[in-house]
């Protein structure tokens, strides 16, 4: 649901927080819209009140729409949308545009020739009137921004102003004699700022021929100021507060943004004078901030060269920048330059010497180690295999107890990992002993369990390599009374679990199975035991290996878990 916006104007202290919220509601709308007009006249006048009453503030996003749809609108809309109002908005709103006011302004006037009478008879002598009524540092900014705003904005509205000059002088005259001689804060700044330009716009307008009658106008607070401005004796804290005060009111120009990341020492004042200079403006409304600053950034990186004479101060800036910075030196030609301020002066620097030309600069490339002297005593070329470290075929004492340590760790951390498998299979663990070639001489049985080579007969089949030798060799089979399980027993229950698992169950049929009864006869274990064996085997990470040994041994016959007892 949308709202429509109110008939009445917007209060000055309303206007910036609307202004968002306006330019919201203009972007989706389209030039045939029905409320289109409205709300473009309305963004225009928020804008315009917000640079009047609170210039610092920096503009908002998306704020130069308005301008570019009037432009659109202006060039094939009906005329109407062209009224004064809406262009002294628009010259008020915008006037770091000049290219596009110009424009505007024309069209209007070839639409409506009496707009600049109107000026004359309604606008002019309401901003005067409202000058002499109340001098105050606020109204004195206000009115002479209006002025020279319009005074920027078309040359008729510049002729206009130079025709009422003995109309509009006195009172600016009467208005600055009101002001304290040092400003005392921002406001008078900005309105002794706006007095001068206003009156320094108007000499330079009228030439040499009318000056002589246009100081007495001003009279001699104005006049003095305005000469020592020219002359630079001016009262430097006064200067300084002037150039901070613009600095900071074309700060906030959304044009400049591309500009000041690339160079944020640079003046933003002259920065701004430089894109609203001929050679550099964009006469296009659709020209992107980057592309209005692009001439303009190509010309500083080219050390301010191309830079035109009025931008004198501008050019020694970037000179002073390229030489701090180390870049290309800048080329300033001898000229005789026109300043800013109406003075002449004759300027020529190449690394802060006047000269009468500029030489290319000399680059020399430098490091830390340009002072050193070379030896040539230690230069050589080609291999040096003199410093190679000599092989020899000894092995050296450290090297080859760390080789024997590390032989040992090895032996037992094997030794250890064999005696865990022993002990989860149950058995029980006898280390292995070699002789000089390396054959076993004595190990233990598949299960873990060692052999006990013993002298003398035993009863038993004695082979013929026993009757030679006189050794039998006879297994130790602990008891069940011991620490380790019985092989035989360890046996019987690995095959067990292979031919049947379930016999291991731990519920109270498999208990009174005849399955169980047996291999607790066979192996002298009682149920807890039983069921105990089985959760440790499946545990047992070396499962597989353990009952794979058992994959050609004969499994005894499967049993029923659930046979009676």
């Amino acid at each position: 649901m949308s709202t429509d916006l109110p008939s009445r104007p917007l209060p000055a202290h309303l206007a910036s927080r609307a202004l968002p919220a306006l330019l919201a509601k203009l972007r989706p709308l389209s030039p045939s819209h029905l409320s289109f007009s409205h709300s473009l006249r309305g963004a225009l006048h928020a804008l315009a009140l917000t640079r009047l009453h609170e210039p610092l503030r920096a503009a908002p996003p998306h704020s130069d729409v308005p301008l570019k749809l009037l432009l659109e609108v202006s060039q094939s809309g009906p005329p109407e949308i062209l009224d004064l109002a809406t262009v002294v908005d628009a010259a008020l709103a915008y006037p770091t545009h000049p290219a596009q006011l110009s424009t505007l302004w024309g069209r209007a006037i070839s639409h409506d020739p009496t707009l600049t009478d109107t000026v004359r008879t309604e606008i002019l002598p309401s901003l005067i009137e409202r000058l002499r009524l109340s001098p105050s540092a606020g109204t004195i900014r206000m009115v002479t921004y209006s002025l020279l705003t319009l005074s920027r904005a078309h040359e008729e509205l510049l002729a206009l102003l130079l025709s009422e000059a003995d109309f509009i002088v006195p009172a600016l005259k009467d208005a600055y004699a009101a002001l304290p001689q040092v400003p005392r804060n921002e406001e008078e700044v900005r309105a002794k700022e706006g007095t001068i330009l206003l009156c320094k716009a108007i000499q330079d307008a009228m030439g040499e021929i009318a000056k002589e009658g246009l100081l007495r106008l001003m009279g001699q607070s104005i006049a003095d100021d305005l000469e020592r401005l020219g002359s630079g004796t001016t009262d430097q804290d006064f200067v300084s507060a002037l150039k901070r005060s613009r600095d900071e009111a074309a700060r906030s120009d959304p044009r400049l943004t591309p500009l000041l990341n690339l160079f944020p020492t640079l003046s933003p004042r002259l920065l701004l004078s430089a894109l609203d200079h001929p050679v550099f403006a964009s006469s296009t409304s659709v020209a992107g901030y980057d592309a209005q600053a692009a001439p303009l950034i190509e010309s500083i990186l080219s050390g301010g060269s191309t830079l035109p004479t009025e931008l004198i101060e501008l050019r020694e800036e970037v000179d002073h920048l390229s030489r701090e910075q180390g870049g290309l030196a800048a080329a300033v030609p001898s000229t005789s330059s026109v300043l800013q301020d109406g003075s002449v002066s004759e300027r020529v620097r190449v690394n802060g010497t006047a000269t009468g030309s500029a030489p290319a600069a000399s680059y020399e490339r430098r490091n830390i180690f340009d002072d050193e002297t070379l030896d040539f005593s230690r230069l050589r070329l080609g291999k040096d295999e003199s410093t190679l470290p000599q092989l020899g075929n000894s092995i050296p004492d450290h090297l080859r107890d760390s080789i024997l340590r590390l032989v040992e760790t090895q032996k037992e951390e094997a030794e250890a990992e064999a005696r865990a498998i022993a002990e989860a299979r149950g058995g029980v663990y006898l280390p292995q002993t070699r002789d000089d070639d390396g054959d076993d001489l004595d190990e233990g049985t598949g299960d873990g369990a060692p052999s006990l080579r013993t002298k003398g007969g035993v009863d038993g089949d004695d082979s013929d390599a026993e009757e030679e030798t006189g050794d039998k060799i006879v297994e130790r089979r602990p008891s069940l009374g011991q620490s380790s399980v019985n092989v035989d027993i360890q046996t019987t229950l690995e095959l067990a679990y292979i031919a049947d698992a379930r016999v291991f169950d731990r519920d109270a049929n498999t208990r009174r199975s005849n399955a169980r009864k047996q291999l607790r006869e066979e192996t002298g274990m009682d149920d807890g035991q039983l069921e105990g064996w089985r959760v440790m085997l499946e545990r047992n990470p070396h499962k597989g290996a353990i009952l794979a040994r058992h994959t050609l041994v004969p499994s005894r016959p499967a049993r029923e878990p659930s046979e009676a007892a």
